[in-house]
């Protein structure tokens, strides 16, 4: 794909001279020119090239504030524009959107955490929620909150994967919220759509607990969820409990 095909002459040297200006000066404002273009809700391919210098800049001095706040803010205009642009096609624009998610993912920086929260990034795979997890106890009562005010089962499905990935990265310290993570996955047992109750089965088999014990034992016998498979009845979130607990004995 030749990406940058349609701006030639000008649009093109103006472009670099913006993108030049703002990865060689540190003390350039966020409201100078590269801003009007990381800020704009018009055509994305200007924001894609822009976003080519900033990650080029990201790599040689990483701990650029000015830099990482620009990427932070960029994706915040993706966000934005990806949920009101009905001309973005996603097999144009998706290449550019994971690149920028997966350089805002490794600046680690907590500023991120609403935009990752929102359902145009966090349902787009575990990048993002192993992104969230990794802040451990600064995310959890914002997952918990999102989680309980949920109405759609992919949102409440990547929450739940947040915390299964709270588990696994051992990034929650304070045991009160880990008391409380684990209540949430027993919650979402009974969930109405089975893949959230697979999630919940495999965040609680990291708990060494009876509570937890007792919970994928009830799910291993009483699961609702049935599927017949070359004319045999499986049952896979039965399955899933099962498993877990003949490993964890």
């Amino acid at each position: 794909m030749q990406r940058f095909k349609q701006f030639h002459g000008a649009i093109v040297s103006s472009l670099l001279f913006m993108t030049s200006s703002l990865v060689a000066t540190a003390s350039e404002t966020p409201r100078g020119p590269m801003q009007s273009v990381i800020a704009s809700d018009g055509a994305w391919r200007p924001r894609e090239f822009a976003f080519a210098q900033l990650r080029d800049a990201f790599n040689k001095t990483p701990g650029d504030e000015i830099i990482r706040e620009k990427l932070i803010d960029l994706l915040r205009t993706e966000v934005t524009a990806a949920k009101s642009d009905a001309s973005l096609k996603p097999e144009e624009y998706s290449d550019y959107l994971g690149s920028l998610v997966e350089c805002v993912v490794q600046t680690g920086d907590v500023r991120a955490l609403a935009l990752y929260m929102d359902p145009a990034l966090l349902n787009t795979g575990n990048m993002v929620t192993r992104a969230i997890a990794s802040f451990g106890d600064r995310a959890v009562g914002r997952v918990v909150n999102a989680l309980n005010s949920a109405k759609d089962d992919e949102t409440r499905h990547s929450l739940t994967l947040t915390i299964v990935h709270f588990m696994e990265l051992q990034s929650v310290r304070n045991p009160a919220n880990i008391a409380m993570l684990e209540d949430q996955l027993i919650a979402e047992l009974r969930a109405r759509e089975f893949l959230i109750r697979i999630a919940a089965v495999d965040g609680l088999a990291h708990f060494d607990d009876a509570t937890a014990s007792q919970a994928l034992f009830a799910e291993s016998r009483m699961d609702p969820y049935v599927v017949r498979v070359k004319g045999k009845l499986k049952y896979p979130v039965r399955e899933e409990a099962s498993a877990l607990l003949e490993h964890a004995r």
